[in-house]
């Protein structure tokens, strides 16, 4: 579960290395996210400092969909997983990602929240 002032790491090439939670959106005094939750970040590191293609910069705000989590996850059918750290896609307003690349594979909830421009871009699904 990701709650304000957790450090996520960006697994795009959108430019950012990792993100500081500001907060989570989609309710009122919503305190944690979870796999699939739109979060408030700010840009904690760059990937490259001299490359400046990205257009970001460290403490610039931004969107992002939280896509793994160290806690466990519940399928309906039973079946449990988790991962090892809390990773992010940065994002825009209307969810469709900023980056052209996602480098780890996503699980296969995404393919039903109406994230298919999100799920082309991953290697595979799990």
């Amino acid at each position: 579960m990701i709650q304000t002032q957790t450090i996520v790491e960006v697994v795009d090439n959108s430019g950012a290395k990792s993100l500081r939670c500001i907060k989570v959106l989609g309710g009122f005094k919503k305190r944690y996210g979870v796999l699939g939750s739109v979060i408030r970040a700010s840009i904690q590191e760059l990937r490259h400092k001299s490359n400046k293609k990205s257009g970001f910069k460290k403490g610039d705000i931004v969107f992002a969909l939280i896509v793994q989590v160290r806690s466990k996850s519940k399928r309906k059918d039973g079946q449990l997983f988790n991962s090892f750290k809390n990773s992010v896609v940065i994002i825009d307003k209307n969810l469709k990602p900023l980056s052209t690349r996602i480098l780890i594979p996503l699980c296969n909830e995404f393919r039903q929240k109406n994230s298919a421009k999100l799920v082309s871009l991953a290697p595979f699904i799990f």
